[in-house]
């Protein structure tokens, strides 16, 4: 599985849009519910598990259980940086040079 950066970005914004504290308690079948149609197609429910592995692999996410039945409790503070720089990469792709 290859890792795909928009996965990973979705999966973090959709874990902090959804929540109003700390506590997320979100499964991947959760997280999936709030995807476009076109991401329902696009990433499929162990895709989506692969990920959630990978953000607790690289400290975003703090979770409980294994996939299929990992829960993710909490974005880290690494997460939120992970997310942010993400960002900033993306608008210095869009940007073109001056002439």
């Amino acid at each position: 599985m290859e890792r795909d950066q928009r996965l990973l970005v979705k999966i973090l914004e959709v874990c902090i849009q959804d929540s109003e504290e700390w506590r997320i308690d979100a499964s991947a079948k959760d997280i999936r519910g709030r995807f476009s149609p076109e991401q329902l197609g696009q990433w499929s429910a162990v895709i989506v598990d692969g990920h959630i592995e990978l953000l607790v692999d690289m400290g975003c996410v703090n979770a409980d259980g294994e996939a299929p039945n990992v829960r993710i409790q909490r974005v880290t503070n690494a997460g939120y940086n992970y997310l942010d720089r993400s960002k900033r990469l993306s608008l210095h792709s869009n940007e073109r040079p001056i002439h």
